[in-house]
């Protein structure tokens, strides 16, 4: 979504894609002078934003930002919960900073570090990036920007509906933002992730080869088929989720199970 609105004309986005500055454990950018420079090529656009997803699973996000921007829009992008535990697990297991070989062995440890204040801040990357299941409580997380906010100010969407009606979609998005809504982005996959097989050989390639077809072939055999979510497991998930589903249901109208 991010790569869209910045194709709009009417859009300004930071360069810095995730700043996460109202993020109380992890702030790529860590002052207010900073995070302020991130917009100042701003020119006459109508929309100014950044695209931090911290910000819907810290629990003070949603305070900081209403004490500086009270009129801001949110735009809430919501994929299966199941389907994106999973997909957070074999990202951070991929980058090397979970250390659960499996996934129900890394659900298994999420009351404990849930808990754990130092694991809190002693943690390889984002705390709430461990935790795979509560961070996917999206009724628990929209409910506490709607005691805030008001709902006008929110326009939540399924990925699912940006993948099966693209444009469609794009346009109800660009309406949200009052900007033209006719306008259509490029439409392409970002962010494709795929499990590497060793980040030592991937960085040794990048040193050695400039951005070159010959590199492209090469860091193909870095990679590995991704493993898929077992049906069994991701029935069970969906099951702990109903009662959040329902809270989600009734504050949005969207809902999984």
């Amino acid at each position: 979504m991010y790569h869209y609105l910045r194709q709009h004309p009417e859009v300004f986005m930071s360069d810095v894609k995730e700043p996460s500055f109202f993020c109380e454990t992890f702030q790529v950018i860590k002052d207010y002078d900073s995070y302020f420079r991130l917009f100042d090529k701003a020119a006459q656009q109508k929309v100014i934003g950044e695209a931090s997803h911290v910000y819907l699973t810290d629990p003070k996000s949603a305070g900081w930002l209403k004490q500086c921007f009270p009129e801001a829009r949110f735009l809430v992008c919501l994929r299966n919960p199941a389907e994106r535990a999973f997909s957070l697990y074999s990202d951070m297991r991929n980058h090397r900073w979970e250390s659960e070989k499996t996934f129900q062995k890394a659900l298994a440890m999420e009351d404990l570090r849930k808990e754990s204040e130092h694991f809190k801040w002693n943690n390889p990357q984002y705390f709430h990036n461990f935790l795979y299941f509560h961070s996917g409580l999206y009724g628990e997380q929209l409910q506490r920007y709607l005691s805030l906010f008001d709902k006008s100010q929110f326009l939540i969407i399924r990925l699912e509906d940006l993948t099966k009606d693209f444009e469609s979609t794009l346009s109800a998005v660009f309406r949200f933002l009052e900007v033209d809504p006719s306008f259509i982005p490029k439409q392409k996959v970002y962010n494709k992730t795929f499990n590497v097989r060793s980040l030592w050989l991937q960085n040794l390639l990048v040193r050695m080869f400039p951005d070159t077809p010959i590199r492209q072939s090469l860091m193909k055999h870095t990679y590995y088929k991704k493993p898929s979510l077992d049906p069994s497991l991701k029935k069970e998930l969906m099951q702990r989720y109903q009662e959040d589903q329902k809270l989600l249901h009734s504050l949005c109208g969207i809902r999984y199970v």
